[in-house]
């Protein structure tokens, strides 16, 4: 079997018609007929019949449409894929906590898109498990996250161990909490620095370290070009910035 007959009997058995077949394939009605009459020789069956003017599948010929619609499904996907490889397009989905994508992430969006406008870009804000659970949920491309999911000890050393705890994935509410009097935050230095200045706001305890960032993904997307070139980005960018 040739996958040129193949292609030719798949577009006969979708249309049923070989004056339209031959006008897709841009065949002559003569030549689709002998590579049809080539395919049941090879298989050994015959694959269509006339009744009249109107064409039917035989039994073999049903058969044989189901894994031709398989295996021109899978070379199509197969050709999207080869295609995302050449060239960044389509879409990338990027999440991050919301202190990320506002300061920096954004920056990055700008340099990438400078680079490839033709990708479509979509941000997601999310607190740093969300974002995980994004990532491996397929749900996004590409996460920024701060630190690890589960924080041990850091209650303790602030010497603090709240009766209740609230969770929110967006800085600029947990500031405003704080400025309620709601509580004590974990947030960014970055976020507070006016309010520390003004007095509104007062510093408890710095962590000595710096908190990692981690760019995580998916393990089967690394090679496509929209995500790979993504991470180059930010590897060339993320060292400029102060985190």
């Amino acid at each position: 079997m040739e996958l040129r007959q193949l292609k030719t009997f798949h577009v006969v058995a979708e249309c049923l018609n070989l004056t339209k077949a031959a006008e897709i394939l841009r065949y002559s009605q003569p030549t689709i007929t002998l590579q049809i009459q080539a395919l049941e020789r090879d298989i050994g069956h015959t694959l269509l019949n006339r009744v009249g003017k109107r064409t039917f599948l035989t039994p073999t010929g049903k058969l044989l449409k189901k894994h031709t619609d398989r295996l021109f499904q899978n070379l199509e996907e197969l050709e999207q894929d080869l295609r995302r490889l050449e060239k960044p397009i389509g879409k990338l989905i990027v999440a991050a906590p919301e202190f990320y994508c506002s300061y920096y992430v954004s920056q990055l969006l700008s340099i990438y898109l400078n680079l490839h406008p033709q990708v479509q870009m979509k941000l997601l804000c999310y607190n740093s498990k969300e974002t995980i659970k994004l990532v491996e949920a397929n749900q996004a491309d590409i996460g920024i996250v701060a630190g690890k999911c589960n924080r041990s000890g850091i209650e303790d050393e602030i010497h603090c161990k709240p009766t209740a705890s609230i969770e929110c994935g967006s800085e600029e509410a947990i500031k405003r909490a704080v400025l309620s009097q709601t509580g004590i935050a974990l947030i960014s230095d970055v976020i507070i620095e006016e309010e520390v200045k003004q007095g509104s706001l007062q510093i408890l305890h710095r962590f000595p370290k710096r908190l990692l960032t981690h760019l995580i993904y998916p393990k089967d997307q690394r090679e496509f070009s929209t995500v790979s070139s993504f991470i180059d980005v930010v590897l060339d960018v993320w060292p400029t910035f102060r985190v």
